[in-house]
């Protein structure tokens, strides 16, 4: 059997698969493939410390989970995926999240949970399409006023938070 062909072909389906995941393979680095056409991308319970800049280059990208790796730096290059619908950032080692959830007009379910985070960035506010939060298990004493434009919410968790102030509506 011709072992080179058959991981030439194995490779090549993943170069044209629009759907992926890489959910608990004890990565340490994303998968050497492109990144470009996906539509959906999970890599959920991996050791992953570092998103590679090709991920920024995806035009079509509506399915992240990046949940429970060792992340510690979200880039503002995320803000180029602007078809995302759900993001998934939790458990990993986040202490800040950058000011850029303005772009991400479909985002529809956001999972920041599990987290380092003391604030939010006042952009959550503008994702209006936003319909379920998590944001469990962090040290947030407060949320931004700016969550008075989240109309679409439909379920918002935050257990587990120091939170002492609510915005006013």
């Amino acid at each position: 059997m011709d072992y080179g062909s058959s991981l030439s072909v194995l490779h090549q389906s993943f170069e044209d698969s629009q759907f992926l995941s890489f959910d608990s393979q004890k990565l340490t680095t994303f998968p050497d493939i492109s990144l470009e056409k996906l539509r959906y991308l999970t890599i959920f319970d991996n050791q992953i410390s570092k998103i590679p800049q090709e991920l920024w280059k995806n035009q079509y990208l509506e399915v992240l989970n990046l949940s429970a790796n060792q992340l510690d730096f979200l880039p503002e290059q995320i803000a180029k995926l602007t078809h995302l619908r759900m993001l998934d950032i939790a458990h990993n080692q986040f202490e800040v999240l950058p000011d850029i959830f303005d772009s991400f007009e479909k985002l529809e379910f956001l999972y920041v949970g599990n987290n380092n985070l003391s604030f939010l960035p006042k952009s959550i506010g503008k994702c209006e399409s936003l319909k379920y939060f998590n944001c469990t298990d962090a040290k947030l004493t407060t949320l931004p006023e700016s969550f008075e434009g989240l109309v679409n919410l439909e379920e918002i968790r935050l257990y587990h938070n120091a939170i002492k102030i609510l915005p006013d509506e």
